[in-house]
């Protein structure tokens, strides 16, 4: 049964709808942000300082910071642990639900890849799929 609710997170107050009954955010970065006093300006800068970027636009982004045991990149920031690939898709493309998956496309192999364009948002099924191909 969905739930229909308004986003908590004063400057955002969109409605939106949940199949879950607690959920006050309506995705993750409104979530995050209501955390803390962390701008949004700040997010990007710790995210750049944490990112080596390929020669080309088209090369992967490589995220320095702490990684996973499995090689994702993991950010910290507004109070909580986020994957980096995850950070990155929202910093570029906009907030995400938090039922929503983030994966890298077919191409990018890197799991530490922080590329915006190398990302896209896909179900479990189709993550799967991809990691048959490689």
């Amino acid at each position: 049964m969905p739930y229909e609710r308004v986003c908590t997170y004063p400057p955002c107050s969109k409605p939106f709808t949940t199949p879950y009954k607690l959920v006050k955010f309506c995705s993750t970065s409104c979530g995050n942000k209501n955390r803390t006093k962390m701008s949004d300006a700040e997010v990007l800068t710790y995210f750049l300082e944490r990112t080596k970027k390929g020669a080309n636009h088209w090369d992967c982004w490589e995220w320095i910071g702490p990684l996973t045991d499995q090689g994702y990149g993991i950010a910290g920031i507004r109070n909580i642990t986020i994957l980096a690939h995850r950070l990155s898709y929202e910093l570029f493309h906009g907030p995400l639900e938090s039922t929503e998956n983030i994966l890298h496309n077919p191409h990018c192999r890197t799991r530490a890849c922080v590329n915006p364009d190398h990302l896209r948002i896909g179900t479990q099924k189709q993550n799967a799929d991809d990691r048959k191909i490689s």
